[in-house]
């Protein structure tokens, strides 16, 4: 260039050419700032559609954090976007990490003021911004309607990608894509449109999810393997998320500690996801998606839930314990009485059972102190168990296989610890189990005498920790202990009479 060759000593520096110097950098100069001046036009534009969404019937609808803001004041100060990661960083584009929060503030407020927009504006005092007409809430019904389930994603698949591949059928509302703790996609996703007609064009080009069995749903299967890894890690860190992990967190930008906003990302799609969309690895996977009507999902999805708790209750009726003999003789006395005194009206029951209820706090509390002077002797087995108990459930299986399959009264034992006390139902068993043999180096003792007494006091020292809250024990889930002993089962040992 000229200027280069006036350097180089090549040209004679003279006022004619020093003037055409001063004309280049200064049209160089305007170049760079009519770019500057496009580029955050174009960050304005995307800003105002970040907010136009985040005022929008469908995201209203779906968040948490700013629906109670909204029913409490109409205009919601343009600070409290400052938070949401989206907005952040937009205007870390323009302004750069290290721009305050006013300087911020007043770059949102140009972006509203510079940017028309159709469904949301300033206030008059310039640092409030609303929705021009008031939000009315749709009913599940209508959004179902108008909503598609779609799974079999590519794996690259984000918000932007599901916006821009189904635009073609029409207006789309809201896109929700369901996430692993790890960041990573779960592989399904729902689609959000502006009537059910588009659902229904978009259902047609489509090949329709298999509904042969609702447990191989995408939604389905991996509900079921974050609740499996979440029960098998117990709430340790997953191994091998860690790379997606980082990944999704340096995508991340947070301005301070409050937490911004669950809710889709939105905006124009970037040009890499549109080279994305073209390129063949991406059409070859796209072949593979499966779509169904979110009204059909639900569905399937409810018929699923119901075909496990039908489950779940034939599973607990069959592994419901026999009933001991003090029960039986207990029930058997019942219905003697009943019998004797069948001539009693409908009324005196109802009389009898809401007097119940009245002292039903006095019987329980009088149970309870029946249960501590009740001690009876002889019924506490001692094992000692070499090198401790490495689990609890293999020991009551254990236990149980020592009797014969007899269910004991309680098994108390703890893992590491070699001494294991087991409460029997009645002496005889407590004899039974003594000299069972349930393992290699197991020994079985009758306790009695001040041995014994001494861990009757630990018992009810024990309860009264529990019920006064010193000691919180936690307990599974009813479904859990089900599994648990289901599993078991599988390896234990059958006895016929």
């Amino acid at each position: 260039s000229l200027l280069q060759e006036i350097m180089a000593g090549s040209v004679v520096s003279s006022p004619h050419t020093t003037e055409k110097v001063m004309v280049s950098e200064e049209h160089t100069k305007t170049k760079q700032e009519k770019k500057a001046r496009k580029r955050r036009k174009g960050v304005y534009r995307r800003l105002v559609k970040q907010m136009e969404f985040y005022f929008s019937d469908a995201n209203l609808r779906q968040s948490k954090f700013l629906l109670p803001l909204y029913q409490s004041d109409p205009m919601i100060l343009l600070s409290t976007f400052l938070t949401f990661n989206r907005v952040a960083s937009m205007l870390g584009e323009i302004l750069g990490e290290e721009a305050d929060e006013t300087t911020r503030v007043a770059e949102l407020t140009k972006a509203l003021s510079v940017v028309e927009s159709d469904t949301i504006l300033l206030s008059e005092c310039q640092t409030k911004v609303g929705r021009k007409t008031p939000f009315t809430p749709t009913l599940p019904t209508q959004v179902d309607s108008c909503t598609m389930y779609v799974e079999n994603l590519p794996t690259e698949a984000d918000h932007d990608y599901l916006r821009n591949f189904f635009s073609s059928y029409g207006e789309i509302q809201y896109v929700s894509l369901p996430k692993f703790r790890s960041g990573r996609s779960k592989g399904f996703a729902f689609v959000e449109f502006g009537s059910a007609e588009v659902v229904e064009k978009a259902l047609a080009d489509f090949t329709s999810v298999d509904i042969a069995n609702p447990g191989e749903l995408a939604s389905v299967r991996t509900f079921n393997e974050e609740k499996d890894a979440m029960y098998k890690d117990k709430g340790r860190k997953r191994k091998g998320d860690d790379g997606d992990n980082e990944q999704s967190k340096a995508k991340k930008v947070k301005t301070n500690d409050t937490p911004p906003v669950d809710s889709e990302q939105c905006g124009d799609a970037p040009e890499e996801v549109a080279d994305m969309i073209e390129g063949e690895g991406l059409k070859k996977e796209v072949s593979d998606i499966r779509v169904l009507s979110k009204v059909q999902w639900k569905k399937l999805r409810n018929n699923y839930l119901n075909d496990q708790r039908k489950n779940f209750a034939a599973l607990k009726n069959s592994l419901r314990k026999p009933r001991t003999p003090h029960v039986r003789e207990r029930v058997e006395v019942c219905d003697v009485k009943d019998t004797k005194d069948g001539n009693k009206t409908e009324d005196s029951k109802h009389a009898i059972k809401s007097e119940d209820s009245k002292v039903g706090v006095k019987t329980n509390i009088a149970i309870k102190e029946e249960a501590k002077v009740d001690i009876k002797p002889g019924l506490i087995v001692k094992l000692t168990v070499p090198g401790g108990v490495d689990n609890i459930q293999k020991l009551k299986q254990a236990v149980r296989e020592g009797l014969g399959g007899e269910a004991v009264a309680y098994v108390d034992g703890k893992v590491g610890v070699e001494a294991v006390f087991v409460r029997c139902v009645d002496k005889e068993q407590a004899s039974k189990l003594a000299v069972a043999e349930m393992g290699d180096g197991w020994k079985g003792d009758v306790i009695a005498g001040k041995e014994e007494q001494e861990y009757h006091a630990k018992i009810e020292r024990d309860k009264e920790e529990k019920r006064s809250g010193k000691v919180v024990v936690k307990k599974p889930k009813n479904k859990t202990k089900l599994i648990q002993k289901a599993e078991s089962l599988k390896s234990a040992h059958v006895y016929f009479d």
